[in-house]
């Protein structure tokens, strides 16, 4: 058994403060992709999501990956899946990202 989100961008809904000029901070897109598994009736069942992250420029790869996890395990219903795939790269293309 295997599930997809919609082949559309989904962002987390990450927002991010004002810094002290009043602007929000810098930040950086990403594109992400997370397959989950659980036992399941004798069984496995997976699920992949994948969407867009904006990341402020303080943001560390692991805080991204357990609000990414997070996220994943609530859509699917699957607290305590394993991950069997993470992906978090630029989202431009031959560029740095802005």
């Amino acid at each position: 058994m295997s599930q997809q989100t919609p082949p559309t961008s989904t962002k987390t809904g990450n927002s991010h403060p004002v810094n002290a000029s009043g602007n929000p901070p810098r930040t950086t897109r990403y594109m992400w992709i997370l397959t989950l598994q659980k036992p399941m009736r004798g069984g496995f069942a997976n699920h992949t999501s994948f969407g867009t992250y904006d990341a402020p420029s303080d943001a560390s790869r692991n805080a991204i990956y357990t609000e990414l996890l997070r996220l994943c395990q609530e859509r699917a219903g699957f607290d305590g899946a394993n991950v069997l795939f993470f992906s978090l790269e630029l989202d431009r293309l031959g560029g740095d990202g802005r």
